[in-house]
């Protein structure tokens, strides 16, 4: 749960940072050049919106086995 709540803060960022970025017509985000800066956040964006989606359904599968009462090994 909270993998997925650190990687949902990690998008707000991400968002934060480009907003940032595009306001100050990238003189700002001086460390990259733009093309390389949006590649990377670009990078960013994709491992935190597929983290947080795993995390998620891994959160609800436990929570379901947890309510169904379905935690033991039945060989």
């Amino acid at each position: 749960f909270y993998t997925c709540v650190i990687s949902l803060y990690a998008l707000v960022l991400l968002g934060i940072h480009i907003s940032t970025c595009i306001k100050s017509d990238w003189t700002a985000c001086t460390t990259w050049s733009p093309p390389a800066t949006i590649i990377f956040l670009i990078f960013l964006a994709f491992e935190a919106i597929s983290f947080s989606i795993f995390t998620a359904i891994m959160t609800g599968t436990q929570l379901y086995s947890v309510y169904t009462d379905t935690t033991v090994c039945i060989f």
